[in-house]
């Protein structure tokens, strides 16, 4: 295990150095993508927000010379410059939110499975922290058990080490009486025709060679404790060892899967915001590429609010949403829906496609009603 957490230990350190590189193409991707995406962007609106307007004020200058298509020719060839502006800038826009959505969508997979491995890591870790717990309570266990029989066996000592005395005392006891018989020993030879003393010497022998085998019976007792006194603080010690390098382990994997969670965490939230960046440039491309396209119809469900929405939320993004102003984001965006129908119906060249409209090299035969 300790093999795996170290080589697991080495793919954190490279998952974290690729966690960092990601983010440094996240902060790329704003920097170099994003950003010129919303500078575009908000030339976009300003030229739409003009060219309502312009058209606007030549609808109030039709009212005073109504039906005059001189007027209304003069009037439409001053408004299309502006039209032609809106859909080279719509086309510049869109080129940058294409390009912005396709790296986007790139880096989001990146983080997906950066994130994938972070939390297969972070799993492994969790499993082995509890492993290592169960470890350490198994390793307590034993320590346990092996403590206990070593009380057993100091219990046994003593009681062999008692043993040993007693007989000893009884040799002592033994010795002296046979000394102190031998001051009578003349005399109780003389009556016992030396009888005596073969009986007196028989009984103390015996006491003194019982009390000797006792001795060693009981010495080797207490050798044999203190070999298994030894062998146990030899267990002990070995227990203690692999309990220490356990809690070593586990404060590592502990500290590993702390780190990991962080980067999940971060991983998760670079994630989240490519993903808002995809969405939201997807959202706007929608739109902006009906502008962009020659003789595009703004679909129905293209509306002028949900531009403005999804310009809003863009802008909110990217921090920018101060720089963002006017009917489209602010007042009343379904005003500039005939403006948005106006920009997609341009060819782009110069001209306006659609029904009765300026078609360039043509005189067109218009009335005020096409400014109105």
């Amino acid at each position: 295990m300790q093999q795996d957490i170290e080589d697991d230990t080495a793919r954190c350190i490279s998952l974290e150095w690729f966690l960092t590189t990601l983010q440094s193409e996240s902060e790329s991707l704003l920097r170099q993508d994003a950003g010129p995406a919303m500078d575009s962007l908000i030339v976009l609106v300003n030229r739409i927000e003009s060219l309502h307007q312009v058209t606007q004020d030549q609808r109030t200058s039709a009212l005073m010379s109504y039906r005059d298509p001189t007027s209304a020719f003069g009037a439409i060839q001053a408004r299309t410059p502006l039209v032609n502006a809106c859909k080279s800038q719509s086309q510049v826009v869109f080129g940058h939110l294409r390009s912005l959505s396709e790296k986007a969508r790139n880096l989001t997979q990146k983080f997906t499975e950066l994130t994938t491995d972070f939390t297969f890591l972070v799993t492994l870790a969790q499993e082995r922290i509890e492993r290592l717990q169960n470890m350490v309570q198994i390793a307590e266990t034993l320590r346990n058990g092996v403590e206990n029989q070593r009380g057993s066996w100091h219990g046994q000592k003593a009681t062999a080490e008692q043993h040993v005395e007693q007989a000893r005392a009884t040799i002592r006891s033994a010795e002296r009486k046979r000394d102190s018989m031998e001051s009578a020993r003349v005399v109780r030879n003389f009556f016992t025709f030396g009888l005596g003393e073969v009986f007196d010497f028989f009984d103390l022998n015996e006491e003194i060679e019982g009390a000797e085998r006792m001795v060693t019976s009981a010495t080797q007792n207490v050798q044999a404790c203190e070999q298994s006194i030894q062998r146990a603080m030899t267990a002990l010690q070995r227990i203690d060892d692999e309990v220490v390098l356990l809690n070593t382990l586990g404060d590592t994997v502990f500290a590993q899967e702390t780190t990991l969670q962080e980067s999940v965490t971060h991983g998760q939230a670079l994630r989240m915001r490519t993903v808002n960046l995809t969405n939201a440039s997807l959202d706007v491309s929608l739109f902006v590429g009906k502008l962009a396209a020659r003789s595009e119809t703004f679909a129905v469900h293209h509306t002028a609010q949900g531009f403005g929405q999804s310009v809003l939320s863009f802008g909110r993004l990217m921090m920018s949403e101060g720089m963002l102003n006017g009917l489209l984001v602010e007042r009343d965006p379904g005003a500039l829906q005939e403006t948005l129908d106006m920009i997609a119906h341009s060819n782009g060249d110069g001209s306006i496609a659609g029904d009765g409209r300026l078609i360039e090299g043509q005189q067109p035969q218009f009335a005020i009603e096409d400014l109105m």
